[in-house]
């Protein structure tokens, strides 16, 4: 069975359904990474900058870079020097703990928060998503995503 998998990336087949879904969801992850990061271009940030913008509103107050670490989507990610590029921006601020000065703590800036607002949904996934899968269709992807990713270890 041909799909827009095999034209895309020019494969006639696959050894396996196993591996066809394996390279298709990793393929897609990819896609969507992409776009995403396309429509964050234009606000200076990239998915793991936002993500962290996003991780340090919904704490409330000031993270340590390990909290962030266990929270961020991207686990390999060099989260110090993402990190650096927001204080840059302004949309973070980092201090030093006066308890434990090897210890950093960082926390959102209102210019962050403001920015993050405004980016509240950047690509308008309800209008991109629903006209393509129903909602059962959206719960059962995503109950498949959950097991699929069980498998690595975090």
């Amino acid at each position: 069975m041909n799909t827009d998998l095999h034209r895309d990336i020019q494969q006639k087949r696959f050894r396996s359904i196993e591996e066809h879904l394996v390279i298709n969801a990793m393929y897609t992850g990819l896609h969507l990474r992409d776009l995403f990061n396309e429509q964050l271009k234009t606000s200076g940030l990239n998915v793991v900058t936002y993500n962290i913008l996003r991780i340090l509103a919904g704490a409330g107050e000031a993270s340590t870079i390990k909290a962030i670490q266990e929270k961020v989507l991207d686990k390999k990610v060099n989260l110090s020097r993402s990190v650096d590029r927001l204080v840059q921006l302004k949309l973070v601020k980092r201090k030093t703990c006066s308890e434990d000065r090897r210890e950093i703590r960082v926390s959102i800036a209102e210019q962050g928060q403001k920015l993050l607002d405004e980016l509240a949904d950047p690509m308008n996934l309800d209008d991109l998503i629903s006209p393509l899968l129903s909602q059962q269709d959206m719960e059962s992807a995503n109950r498949s995503l959950d097991r699929l990713r069980s498998i690595v270890p975090n």
